[in-house]
């Protein structure tokens, strides 16, 4: 089975780079794909570069997955470390299936999967399920993906990822509460929730 890799950022972090070297490590048959959206293009091994100065985390996704077609899109924040092999046997006829469902009271009754590291069909891209570049950084886009998923009838599943992720906490310029409150209010008057 075809499989992509996707990770984007504005710059290459110590926990990128070992994002990357792990992912290869355990996975050296895949297309690592890094969509780099700082001014300066970066050089990493182990992964392919596309470089798109300022570029959102939705265009940077749907560029690379338009560009570069697989069967599966499996879509990691860059601070994650693989543990092991990606078993893509498990994978059939569905959507989108990631590591487990969240919920938060703030878009009532639907859960949605965890969007630090998800797989994305490469038929249901097409079908539409894509990125809203209306998201600004991350937040919400996991919950907007998984609708957009849930409305067109594909299946969500959570599954085992051989993945760990890093403390927010511990990562460089995220979580922007701002962007994060703006965001939400676009999710939910789009999804009306």
């Amino acid at each position: 089975m075809e499989l992509n890799v996707l990770l984007t950022g504005l710059k290459v972090h110590d926990y990128t780079i070992e994002a990357i070297r792990t992912i290869h490590e355990h996975n050296p048959e895949v297309d690592i794909i890094w969509i780099d959206a700082g001014e300066e293009p970066s050089k990493i091994e182990h992964c392919r570069v596309i470089h798109l100065p300022g570029a959102s985390l939705a265009k940077s996704f749907n560029f690379a997955i338009r560009e570069n077609p697989a069967t599966w899109h499996l879509i990691v924040n860059d601070d994650v470390v693989c543990l092991g092999k990606v078993d893509t046997d498990k994978l059939f006829g569905g959507c989108l299936y990631g590591p487990m469902m969240a919920g938060s009271p703030e878009v009532g009754d639907n859960p949605y999967l965890e969007g630090w590291a998800y797989f994305l069909s490469n038929h249901a891209f097409h079908d539409g399920v894509t990125f809203d570049d209306n998201i600004t950084r991350c937040e919400w886009s996991d919950f907007d993906i998984t609708m957009q998923a849930r409305a067109k009838g594909y299946r969500i599943e959570a599954m085992d990822f051989p993945f760990d992720h890093l403390r927010l906490s511990k990562r460089k310029g995220c979580s922007d509460s701002d962007a994060w409150k703006a965001n939400l209010e676009y999710v939910k008057r789009k999804w009306e929730v």
